[in-house]
């Protein structure tokens, strides 16, 4: 009898899955699957991919505890990418198995969608591997075939990656050439070499794409003094510095010149421009961008939108919890404060944590201590509403204060003594229309994902600027 080894090395591949975990043989597949035609509604699948890059293991916290976990990143003969991810007891089983720039045949596993807030590569799905899943390092190793396809993004279309954790391919002429320089490494002091390119396309966008390490060094040095020649990056991480730019990651790869039909065209829209042609920056009238006043406001918008404008399409893709908040200006009117929400808690004054009464004192989980005096702190919820349409959001407990006129402490007495002139206050500040500042943020709440927006800013309308401003917008039209 044979081993699951030997019989795994018969079919044509190498068991990785251990003893424990018997291989078939699988002599009797002769094709295997393209990553290009997974979907969510089989399990039954087996592909051949080249296992391009693997992620450390980490653990999430979940409502049942715990959940360790890595992520591969695949690539086919097709140049078609996916990521995976194994869960549980497959991290211990092939965490240290698996390595990268091999190739395995992976069966019996999950396609879902891909979140694409954290999915690291350019597909609609993931695989998650289970306990099922069987694996073999594949007796064909050849992996010519197995380079990422390029789907090169018009510059200006970029800063709709910006919040988006999956890379770009780009291509652009060459506009200038930054000097080469270095930056001191936070984990271990070490000296990581860089250098800025700009690159314009045919949209009339330019960004400056920011090389690093060897990319910086070796492949970028040909293009001192080249201006107007062509680069292709691909697997480039889409930032919101400046506005929007570019940054290489460790598996960029960098194209002088490539002789491609898109290349051809761009090299035509340059040369037809006399090699001077016409660009913007992409990021110039973005949040973060130089010259807009925001400095390090961290995504403020100094032009006013709508509500609609501020709340995420139905279906669309939040940013990640991390990501930085961006912030709007908006004219809006709090149609409605619900009076049975709780409107305070009890704080400590000099840190706004929440406090409990006891026996005459106040005591702060958080801190693990009493002290003598605390104050309430406004914490409610508003709808606010405009002409395109409405959004609930968070006030806290200055703006709170503006809005209703009084401090916590002061309608905290209120309901004690009278609930219906408590009901009343909080009424009277309905239907005021006000000029606002917006803050939102994703949120993670027991598994579930949302945009939170809160009152940032707060001050009553200027009616002489407000009619100014709709004045000048009327005449646009």
């Amino acid at each position: 009898n044979m081993t699951p080894g030997a019989a795994a090395a018969a079919a044509g591949g190498y068991a990785v899955t251990p003893r424990t975990h018997p291989t078939p043989p699988m002599s009797s597949r002769k094709n295997f699957h393209r990553i290009e035609a997974l979907h969510p509604y089989d399990d039954q699948w087996c592909i051949r991919a080249k296992l391009s890059r693997k992620y450390p293991s980490r653990t999430i916290n979940a409502k049942t505890g715990s959940l360790p976990l890595f992520s591969v990143e695949l690539i086919d003969d097709s140049g078609r990418q996916i990521q995976g991810t194994f869960w549980r007891g497959q991290v211990e089983r092939y965490q240290e198995l698996l390595q990268e720039g091999k190739v395995y045949v992976f069966s019996k596993f999950q396609v879902k969608p891909s979140n694409k807030a954290y999915s690291s590569v350019k597909n609609d799905y993931e695989i998650h591997f289970s306990d099922r899943t069987e694996v073999m390092e594949a007796a064909d190793q050849d992996v010519s075939s197995m380079t990422a396809a390029v789907e090169v993004v018009p510059i200006d279309q970029l800063p709709k990656y910006i919040t988006r954790k999956s890379p770009v391919d780009v291509l652009g002429v060459v506009m200038q050439v930054g000097t080469l320089g270095t930056i001191k490494r936070k984990s271990d002091s070490t000296e990581l070499a860089r250098r800025d390119v700009t690159l314009a396309d045919s949209s009339g966008r330019s960004v400056v794409l920011t090389l690093w390490g060897e990319n910086a060094t070796d492949k970028s040095a040909v293009l001192e003094g080249r201006e107007g020649a062509l680069l292709q990056a691909t697997a480039c991480r889409v930032t919101d510095y400046n506005g929007c730019s570019l940054s290489t990651l460790t598996r960029s790869d960098i194209v002088i010149d490539p002789d491609t039909p898109a290349a051809r065209e761009l090299k035509e829209w340059y040369n037809a421009a006399g090699g001077r042609p016409t660009v913007t920056p992409v990021g110039q009238d973005l949040p973060g961008a130089r010259g807009s006043g925001e400095g390090g406001s961290g995504g403020r918008n100094t032009s006013l939108v709508s509500l609609k404008e501020v709340a995420p399409a139905p279906g669309a893709i939040l940013p990640a919890p991390d990501a930085k908040p961006t912030y709007h200006n908006v004219v809006a009117t709090v149609s409605v404060i619900k009076t049975d929400q709780t409107m305070f808690y009890l704080a400590n004054p000099e840190n706004g944590r929440k406090v409990v009464e006891q026996d005459g004192r106040f005591y702060s989980e958080f801190e693990g201590k009493y002290i003598d005096r605390a104050e309430h702190r406004y914490v409610f919820t508003l709808k606010a509403v405009d002409a395109s349409g409405d959004l609930y959001v968070n006030v806290y407990n200055d703006k709170g204060a503006e809005l209703l006129g009084r401090s916590a402490d002061e309608l905290a007495s209120l309901k004690a003594s009278d609930e219906a002139a408590y009901s009343r206050a909080i009424r009277s500040a309905q239907w005021g229309e006000w000029s606002m500042t917006l803050k939102s943020r994703t949120r993670e709440y027991q598994g579930e994902t949302r945009m939170r927006h809160e009152v940032f800013n707060l001050k009553p309308i200027s009616y002489v600027a407000e009619s100014q401003r709709l004045l000048e917008l009327i005449s646009k039209y």
